[in-house]
C-alpha cells in the first residue's frame, strides 16, 4: 500500500487540490507498482515573471531508491499534470 504525504508552503491548500494530487499519484501507481511512499511539496513564492509555483514529487520505491521530480509553473495543477504525464 502506498502512503501519500502532502505539504503546502506559503499558502493553504484546499481539499480540492489535495484530492487532485492524490488522484494523479494513484494514476501513476497503476503503471509504477514499486512506489511505496510519495511526498508532495507545493510552494508559492514571490516572483516577477509569474512562474511562482513549484511542485516537487519525491518517490520512495520498494528498492529503497528515491526519486525527485520538480516542476515550476504558474498553476500548481498544471505542474501536477506535467509530472504525471512525464512519469506515465
Amino acid at each position: 500500500m502506498m502512503t501519500i504525504h502532502f505539504r503546502a508552503v506559503n499558502f493553504t491548500a484546499d481539499a480540492k487540490l489535495k484530492e487532485f494530487s492524490k488522484e494523479r499519484i494513484e494514476k501513476l501507481a497503476l503503471f509504477h507498482n514499486q512506489i511505496l511512499e510519495v511526498f508532495v511539496f507545493t510552494k508559492v513564492e514571490n516572483s516577477i515573471d509569474g512562474i511562482n509555483k513549484s511542485t516537487i514529487f519525491e518517490f520512495v520505491l520498494r528498492s529503497n531508491k528515491q526519486y525527485s521530480i520538480i516542476d515550476l509553473s504558474d498553476i500548481i495543477p498544471k505542474a501536477l499534470i506535467r509530472i504525471n504525464n512525464g512519469m506515465g
